[in-house]
């Protein structure tokens, strides 16, 4: 018994004994690291508490801190923007969750896409990407009696407030509903934009289109006269325009009640509807 204990003794001995070269860096790296650790937790507390470092609060008249930049906004509302940040108002911009407040700034109205940066000591600076509208929409009211409310629309589908004192030289856009999902409205704004491009320059005088029937896209082109709505059908938009600008002439001297025609037909534009206030013996005649 005695042998075995002598000897399990021995063994532990052996094994402190080869271990003893590796135990001095060991114990001082571990020493080490507390010594980071420790270092990193001062200067973290020195940056979160420090008066340079404080994102300082909005005085008199202002609407948001004087350390607070934002950029790229013009149509999307600086206050707004601005006031995301008012709780940051007096604390480090260390302590600045800036993640969590660009996807706030992102859901500020205009606001497509946005970035939120530090800037040393103590400004924080915001810069965004705002939406940009395609077409005019007319939603319905809410309820019976109401006026129509005007709206923008952009790419992704996204309704967007009428801005005041901003023009926008944008075509209206039938068909677009409050009810529609955000895909929904995107894909039609898409057969919209896909038909101007094939328009190409003749489709920058399109004032209206009305995509309800997705098959069967609707325009309003102003002329010298009046405004006449052409049925263009779902493909060869550019190569009926240009067939109804070719034989304009001929259609408004026969045809000067029209006002709705069908560009579908192969070799014939026939009318579908007509004016009402034009005498019906002036066709044939032009105006």
């Amino acid at each position: 018994m005695a042998r075995k204990q002598a000897t399990s003794l021995e063994v532990v001995t052996g094994i402190v004994a080869a271990a003893r070269p590796y135990m001095v860096p060991v114990f001082g790296a571990l020493a080490g690291l507390i010594l980071l650790v420790l270092a990193v937790q001062r200067v973290e507390a020195f940056l979160m508490t420090d008066s340079r470092f404080l994102l300082r609060p909005a005085g008199p008249g202002r609407t948001g801190s004087p350390g607070l930049t934002v950029r790229g906004a013009s149509l999307a509302s600086v206050p707004a923007l601005e006031a995301v940040f008012a709780a940051d108002e007096g604390r480090s911009i260390f302590d600045v969750p800036l993640t969590e407040r660009a996807a706030q700034v992102r859901k500020v109205q205009w606001v497509r896409g946005a970035r939120v940066g530090r800037i040393w000591p103590n400004r924080v600076e915001v810069t965004v990407e705002e939406r940009q509208p395609v077409a005019f929409v007319h939603l319905d009211p809410v309820r019976r009696g109401q006026p129509v409310r005007p709206r923008l629309i952009d790419p992704e589908g996204e309704l967007l407030p009428v801005v005041e004192h901003h023009r926008f030289n944008l075509p209206v856009l039938t068909g677009i509903r409050e009810d529609q999902t955000r895909e929904e409205r995107a894909r039609l704004v898409r057969v919209m934009t896909t038909m101007l491009n094939d328009l190409g320059e003749p489709g920058r005088r399109v004032s209206e289109i009305d995509v309800r029937n997705p098959e069967n896209v609707r325009i309003v082109y102003p002329t010298a006269h009046r405004a006449i709505t052409l049925i263009m059908g779902d493909r060869e938009w550019r190569a009926r325009l240009e067939k109804f600008l070719r034989h304009y002439p001929e259609i408004r001297q026969n045809m000067p009640r029209a006002i709705e025609l069908d560009l579908r037909l192969d070799g014939q534009i026939p009318a579908v509807q007509w004016d009402k206030e034009i005498p019906a013996e002036q066709e044939g005649r032009g105006d």
